[in-house]
């Protein structure tokens, strides 16, 4: 499915990830992903599975809506009876083996974003230090994450 696109961020080898996390901003993300190109390219990366789980009312809580938790909460548009939210979970696992990439059951289309010139061979790419990957979906970021 072209609507989403797997992506791995590598320092470079003079730098570190902490570093590259530290100077890498949401905006900054976004205009690599952007101005990312697409190419044929061999990836060498490691196996790896990560799972997720986030407590969704701590986290919807602290963006201010915490009212949806508590007795005053609003909900009858959706049930004539009081109503509450008493439980959110937000599960997420990403799994990267021999066969590809699965995460949420969404396949993807590889590609790097790097500022390379290259000719007509293939680039070789190597992820063979700590990264961030993602999955994007059309221009926005799905799942973040980093592999050290």
């Amino acid at each position: 499915n072209k609507n989403y696109n797997f992506f791995y961020l590598m320092p470079m080898k003079s730098s570190n990830l902490r570093n590259m996390m530290n100077e890498l901003t949401g905006e900054k993300l976004m205009k690599m992903i952007k101005d990312a190109r697409e190419w044929e390219c061999d990836i060498t990366v490691p196996k790896f599975k990560v799972e997720s789980k986030l407590d969704g009312v701590k986290a919807l809580s602290k963006l201010g809506a915490s009212r949806l938790f508590s007795d005053e909460a609003d909900l009858s548009k959706i049930s004539p009876t009081s109503l509450k939210v008493s439980k959110i979970v937000h599960n997420a696992v990403i799994e990267i083996d021999e066969k590809g990439t699965e995460a949420a059951a969404s396949t993807y289309v590889d590609f790097d974003m790097t500022e390379v010139d290259f000719d007509e061979e293939p680039l070789i790419i190597v992820i063979d230090r700590p990264f961030l990957f993602g999955i994007l979906r059309n221009d926005g970021i799905l799942f973040i994450g980093q592999f050290v």
